[in-house]
């Protein structure tokens, strides 16, 4: 039997549209996957372009979970969505009206956040939901920056809507390990589908350092936290990690490691299905212990 396929679908909350991709099992699904992209990319991101056999929807769907990789709001079909309606907190509020919707059949839900995904992610996570969340898998979560983050997001222009694009020398040398830990296609799509990032949220993204701290004690779902070896757009390492797993504290179970042999965008290496195949085992253990 073919592994099932990933489609595009629009799914509406109240009166946004939301655009995504989306796989599903045979039969009634064990529970539901939203998958939120970071700043600058769309569902595509857990779709890995190349190897259909690294994407988390089809690797989902294979094991019974319904995955929706999901158009952040102000992205895709709700690019119109303008000003304070960009924020994480207001994602994190539409966001959270959309699982529910998704578990209405009575399945739980699962979130799996990267980047600005994962901080909208454990946003949604903090605010008590009112739906059964079963757990949250994260990577790339910037809750310390390096000195040269600091200053090169200092220095970029935010009295418009969006933020300039970037060039594919500056994605490589940010969100991507060494050579040979990725296929150099990928930065070529990467930089044709990048999308621009709107200001609101940057400046959520930028300042989030500060935000953590208050944010994470109010997750109380079990926690997959991850950091890539390669990381270069945050402080990765084993300190980033313990300081997580400690600010975590209203977490029933956290659990912290290292991806070895990725960049920031993890789920564009070639280690992108071992890594969906971690989350989705995380996901696995949360059914099985409660």
């Amino acid at each position: 039997m073919p592994p099932p396929a990933a489609e595009s679908v629009t799914l509406t909350v109240g009166s946004v549209a939301l655009s995504a991709r989306a796989a599903a099992p045979a039969g009634e699904p064990r529970a539901t996957v939203p998958a939120l992209p970071g700043g600058g990319y769309r569902a595509w991101y857990w779709d890995h372009p190349l190897d259909p056999g690294a994407s988390l929807l089809t690797l989902g769907a294979m094991l019974g979970f319904r995955v929706i990789a999901v158009d952040r709001p102000g992205y895709g079909a709700s690019a119109q969505i303008a000003g304070d309606r960009q924020a994480v907190t207001a994602q994190a509020a539409l966001l959270n009206e959309l699982a529910a919707q998704m578990c209405e059949a009575g399945d739980g839900v699962f979130l799996a956040g990267h980047s600005l995904g994962a901080i909208v992610a454990l946003e949604m996570a903090a605010r008590a939901p009112a739906y059964p969340l079963l757990g949250v898998a994260v990577s790339g979560v910037p809750i310390r920056y390096p000195g040269y983050m600091v200053a090169g997001m200092a220095s970029r222009p935010t009295d418009g809507t969006h933020l300039p694009g970037t060039t594919v020398e500056a994605l490589a040398m940010t969100f991507y390990g060494p050579d040979g830990t990725f296929d150099p296609k990928v930065l070529d799509l990467d930089i044709e589908q990048q999308a621009p990032v709107p200001v609101p949220e940057f400046l959520d993204a930028r300042d989030y350092p500060r935000s953590f701290p208050a944010v994470a004690p109010g997750v109380r779902a079990p926690v997959q936290y991850v950091v890539a070896q390669h990381e270069a757009s945050s402080v990765g390492g084993p300190e980033t990690l313990s300081e997580a797993v400690g600010r975590l504290s209203g977490s029933r179970r956290v659990d912290a490691w290292e991806q070895a042999a990725a960049g920031h965008n993890i789920s564009l290496h070639r280690v992108a299905r071992s890594y969906h195949l971690r989350v989705l085992a995380f996901f696995e253990e949360c059914l099985a212990t409660g």
